[in-house]
């Protein structure tokens, strides 16, 4: 549900800027961390995602992240003492590949 929330977000953010600025950009994929794991009804572990931002491709095919500037990276789990995060790429829903 806040996946689908922020990639509507990001959606008007690309309509926007490629309006403003003539060049159109791609959504290649969506950027989330996990936050945790919760179980189903039925028993299964599942994965709980934040989405946090977009990479982007414009008409040069030049690459960039979009960040969702609340994201708080100090926030998400991790295991042990590590000083880094793991943010996952997902391909948006409704792409064709």
């Amino acid at each position: 549900q806040t996946r689908r929330r922020l990639s509507n977000v990001y959606s008007s953010i690309l309509h926007r800027d490629a309006n403003s600025t003539g060049r159109s950009m791609t959504k290649l994929y969506d950027l989330a961390v996990k936050t945790g794991e919760y179980q189903t009804r039925s028993g299964e572990t599942k994965s709980q995602w934040l989405n946090i931002g977009a990479v982007m491709q414009n008409d040069k095919r030049e690459s960039f992240i979009l960040l969702n500037r609340s994201f708080n990276p100090a926030g998400v789990p991790v295991k042990g003492d590590s000083s880094q995060i793991i943010a996952s790429l997902f391909k948006p829903k409704g792409s064709r590949s």
